[in-house]
């Protein structure tokens, strides 16, 4: 039981050294939950201004999304480490890519972070070994399964409505 709680917390701080140092693979590579394509106007590669999108997609309650440029054609996305004064934050399941493929489309995919596929299947595993109570075995993982789903339908709509700033963006130019 203690190595799993050493696993599971040096996960955690791996994760957040790859993600806050802008980890070029750990951004590029992974299992993807979502994808998105906007429609283009214009479907040509063209520059997207990081900082720009950044900006504009402003929340009111949730932590910001940062958005970092690797190259013309591929940007890492994830939420911001710290919200600041009434941000609401979350343990998100899913950091992203953005990336101007070949044919001109944009693309936005949503890779599962390591430490929410890790926990979740830690703790499924250990509500059915504890389960004595046949109704606990079912109710800590639904009520995970409702947590995360909320949070993956969260991370979903500021990711589409990203992309669609993005899209804009070379739209415009």
């Amino acid at each position: 039981m203690e190595l799993l709680f050493i696993v599971i917390i040096a996960i955690a701080i791996v994760e957040t050294i790859l993600s806050s140092t802008w980890n070029r693979a750990y951004f590029s590579y992974g299992i993807p939950i979502f994808s998105y394509e906007p429609a283009l106007r214009n479907p040509l590669p063209t520059k997207i201004d990081s900082k720009k999108l950044e900006y504009s997609q402003q929340p009111k309650y949730f932590v910001a999304l940062k958005v970092h440029r690797f190259s013309d054609k591929l940007f890492g996305v994830r939420e911001a480490a710290w919200g600041g004064f009434g941000a609401i934050s979350y343990t998100p399941i899913m950091h992203g890519k953005i990336e101007i493929r070949d044919n001109g489309q944009l693309r936005i995919t949503g890779l599962v972070n390591w430490f929410t596929a890790f926990f979740t299947i830690v703790f499924i595993g250990l509500a059915m070994q504890w389960g004595s109570d046949d109704q606990m075995v079912f109710v800590l993982p639904a009520f995970l399964f409702c947590l995360l789903g909320w949070i993956y339908i969260t991370q979903k709509k500021r990711f589409i409505e990203l992309a669609d700033i993005a899209a804009s963006q070379t739209s415009d130019s």
